[in-house]
């Protein structure tokens, strides 16, 4: 449905040169939501605007449909308003002197879509589906955040553009408009089945939302795959960071397939991995750490031991910050456990083989624990 293809966008800022868009390609399929994550400044705001036209690359190609809207070898940059592509902006755009009624009419006035705008359906098909009929004669300062963003996706679906954009459009929401927003967002893309790109920096938003994730960095594509991919298997520590992956513990050789963990011997791990590589690094998610009993039984996994640093109540669990060695892991524990702990308490926790991910120089390397061993 959409083609990108060595797109590259720079900027100059206070003398220097910035490249925004660092050789960016990729394809969007029909009917699918693409969804471009990664944090402020990395490029993917102006990938999206490259796209709807609001920006001009200085190289690459776009293509809609298998229909050039953008070449910069050829000198083809199509205007906005004739690229068939809605938009739904972070802070909602909508007109203040105008009705709701009157700003899903915009765009059909605007691709001069006569017939549909005299008979009125497709605003009320429309407003119908992301539930704002009851206010189409107020204004949108009469309207919650919630109600002007719900109008504001209203207007990009109104005249049923090629391709949608998404620029973080839930972000200027609190946290409980934001999930029931993005579950209507969800069922109007499974009802609709229109295809898109959305772009945010929230990793929840990105798998709830995303048939495919892009995680984008200094401009560029650093990996791209289904959420159940990225979640699993994060090909850079850059990657696994973003996708929850907070924890970095750094192991150092110590022998023959055997790894020392911040040179502490109680952190060694009988693991094995390719020749060549002399440092490890590990990283894993809160929820993959145990609590353990204090005895020195053998455990079937990664054992360390350490300390209480913190502790923070959130409901489900404890939010517990643990320095073991010369690292600080967060672990969640249950409130059982989690409860009867304060600083300075000594604890030990443990971590299952097949948990975690394993980086050497920051790309993923395959690891293999040696059978029959334990860690202490």
């Amino acid at each position: 449905m959409l083609s990108l293809r060595g797109l590259e966008k720079s900027f100059s800022a206070k003398g220097d040169i910035v490249r925004a868009i660092d050789d960016v390609s990729l394809e969007v399929g029909e009917g699918e939501l693409l969804v471009l994550l990664g944090p402020s400044g990395c490029g993917k705001t102006t990938v999206l605007r490259c796209i709807a036209g609001h920006e001009s690359a200085q190289a690459g190609a776009i293509e809609l449909g298998g229909e050039a809207i953008f070449d910069a070898s050829r000198g083809l940059d199509r205007p906005p308003e004739k690229r068939h592509i809605g938009m739904v902006f972070q802070n909602y755009a909508l007109w203040p002197h105008l009705t709701v009624r009157r700003n899903l009419e915009f765009p059909l006035r605007a691709q001069k879509m006569k017939k549909e705008l005299a008979a009125g359906e497709a605003v009320r098909d429309v407003a119908g589906l992301v539930d704002c009929l009851p206010y189409l004669e107020r204004f949108p300062s009469e309207l919650s955040g919630g109600q002007q963003q719900r109008v504001a996706l209203a207007r990009g679906l109104v005249a049923r553009p090629k391709f949608m954009l998404f620029d973080e459009p839930l972000s200027n929401l609190d946290a409980l408009l934001r999930a029931q927003v993005r579950h209507d967002l969800h069922e109007l893309h499974r009802t609709i089945g229109f295809s898109g790109i959305y772009v945010t920096h929230d990793q929840s938003e990105a798998f709830a939302l995303g048939d495919r994730l892009a995680i984008m960095r200094a401009g560029r594509i650093e990996q791209i795959g289904t959420p159940q991919e990225i979640y699993s298997s994060p090909c850079t520590e850059y990657a696994a960071n973003f996708v929850g992956l907070s924890n970095r513990l750094v192991f150092s050789p110590m022998g023959v397939d055997r790894w020392g963990f911040a040179g502490e011997d109680g952190g060694e791990v009988p693991i094995t991995t390719r020749a060549g590589i002399d440092e490890l690094t590990l990283r894993c998610r809160p929820d993959d750490f145990e609590l353990l009993p204090g005895s020195a039984n053998a455990y079937d996994g990664l054992a360390l031991e350490g300390h209480i640093a913190g502790s923070v109540y959130e409901g489900r669990h404890y939010d517990l910050s643990i320095v073991a060695g010369s690292s600080t892991v967060n672990v969640h524990a249950g409130v059982a456990q989690g409860a009867g702990l304060t600083t300075g308490d000594p604890v030990r926790i443990g971590m299952r083989w097949q948990k975690g991910s394993w980086f050497s120089a920051g790309t993923r390397v395959d690891v293999v624990a040696r059978e029959g061993v334990s860690s202490p």
